[in-house]
């Protein structure tokens, strides 16, 4: 809880909210984190961090956003998570704790996060189908067996989301990995989709 949140509260609920805004914020306070002496360090609620980033940008004309944090997040039943989304939503949480500056794969990893969970926020569910960023991710191993990109019918639904043809789509995938440099780090994925494209009406 940050006093915008405490400010929120007394805004929506008049001076009334005074009465109940010491008690909101301790119960966030404690809510939001729990200290796990197991680990040595404190875990952050990853939800109660969308929230706040939900009434930090209200007011700001953004269609989609995605809140990088360095803090280490978990969800409820799980040990931790690398990131959380709103299905269909407007917020994406993506955790960079467990991928040091200093490791070379760190990079990738991330970008695997980061497609994923916004992935979610244009409808895209989980893949069981295919080998694909949208499979579930539970550990750095799962998540280094995972493609970047996604399988070719999660391509054709994120087309769709974004009002985009399939070969516009994978064009956009290839030219994000032009820009990024990615194509010697993912060369089996790159090629597939590049030919891909080729096979498709302009």
């Amino acid at each position: 809880a940050t006093p915008s949140t405490i400010s929120n509260l007394i805004s929506q609920c008049g001076w009334k909210g005074l009465l109940f805004a010491p008690i909101a914020y301790l119960g966030i306070s404690y809510m939001r984190k729990r200290n796990l002496s197991q680990i040595g360090h404190v875990q952050y609620r990853g939800n109660f961090i969308m929230v706040q980033a939900t009434i930090d940008i209200k007011d700001t004309p953004l269609t989609k956003c995605i809140v990088l944090t360095n803090k280490d997040i978990y969800d409820d039943g799980t040990s931790f998570v690398f990131g959380l989304s709103e299905m269909n939503g407007d917020i994406s949480l993506v955790s960079t704790y467990y991928f040091p500056q200093e490791d070379i794969r760190s990079k990738l990893r991330i970008l695997k996060i980061i497609t994923h969970e916004f992935g979610h926020t244009l409808g895209i569910e989980h893949c069981t189908s295919h080998k694909c960023i949208f499979g579930g991710v539970m550990s750095l191993n799962q998540l280094d067996s995972h493609p970047l990109l996604p399988c070719l019918e999660d391509c054709a639904k994120i087309a769709h989301a974004c009002g985009k043809t399939l070969r516009q789509q994978l064009q956009c995938f290839i030219n994000a990995c032009n820009k990024l440099n990615l194509a010697q780090d993912i060369p089996n994925e790159y090629n597939h989709i590049y030919g891909a494209i080729e096979l498709l009406p302009e």
